[in-house]
This record gives C-alpha cells, structure tokens and sequence, in this order.
C-alpha cells in the first residue's frame, strides 16, 4: 500500500518516519521513568513480590550483554550498542513497510535505553524478575522486552513473507 493510497484511506501515519520515532521515543521515555523509579524505591538484590511467587522486582546491575554475559569488558558493550543503535536507526528509515518500522521503532527505543543506562552508569539496569519459586528468567527490563517484541514481530513476519502470504 502506498503512502498517498493509506492517506486516501484516513491513514497518514503509516508513512510517516516521525510516527515509528515518537514509538522509539515512547519506549525510551517510559523504559528511563521505571529504571529512576526501581532505582529509588528498590535495593540491589532484595525482591519485592509483586504477584509472588510469579513476578518479582529485583534491582539488578548488568554490566555485561543479553543475560549477563561478560565478553571483553564494559566498554565493548558501550560500542556494540552505539554501533547497534547507528544499525537500527539507519534500517528504520531505509525499509517502508509498516510493520517492519514498528519492530525497528521497538527494538531502537530499547536499545536507546540500555544504551543510556550504559553512558550514565556504566552498566544496565534491571529489575523485572520473573519466573516460579527458584526457576528464575535471568532479571530484565521495559527495553530488554521491547526489543524481544520487536524481534519477534520482525521473525513473524519473515515466516509471512517466506510462505507467500505477505505482498
């Protein structure tokens, strides 16, 4: 669908690159305002049941990758994410399709935000523990699962694409 044929439609958004960035910003904003308030109202390890014994939140320091992972120290992963960050950005504006920006926007706006925490306090802030009794997924944050949603919009709808179903 074209952008003058969405617009036609009463759908003017769809085109518009400010759109999927105001979602980018959206994600970033709300990520920051719950990592500030984790960070005021929480102490480093100490879990408060919000549905126990299912969601906890649990302040966390990252200072390495995806779960923990530590390879070649803090300022590695401070240049994968501007470098990640560059790559992301540069794609949201290059590709056109609508759900393809929205996954882009998701995954941006996460990335933003991590990237944040990494610049002001050298690693990532996480707080959200989820899991049952003492099978715990590692302990993460509003970007860790924007950008989870957002990969998983773009993996959907590769396996559309590759069966024939999207134009």
């Amino acid at each position: 669908m074209t952008a003058q044929l969405s617009r036609a439609r009463g759908i003017p958004w769809r085109g518009n690159i400010y759109f999927y960035l105001g979602i980018s910003l959206g994600v970033f904003l709300l990520d920051q305002a719950t990592k500030y308030l984790a960070n005021r109202f929480l102490s480093v390890r100490v879990s408060v049941g919000v549905v126990d014994p299912i969601l906890r939140l649990t302040l966390v320091r990252n200072p390495g990758g995806t779960f923990g992972i530590l390879w070649g120290g803090k300022p590695f992963y401070l240049y994968l994410s501007f470098f990640a960050v560059g790559l992301i950005a540069f794609y949201l504006v290059k590709v056109k399709l609508p759900i393809y920006r929205c996954s882009l926007a998701l995954i941006l706006g996460g990335a933003v935000g991590n990237l944040a925490d990494r610049v002001r306090f050298g690693e990532v802030v996480d707080f959200l523990d989820l899991g049952l009794g003492p099978y715990r997924w590692p302990t993460f944050n509003l970007a860790d699962s924007a950008i989870t949603i957002g990969i998983l919009f773009l993996l959907l709808t590769s396996f559309r694409k590759g069966k024939g179903h999207h134009r």
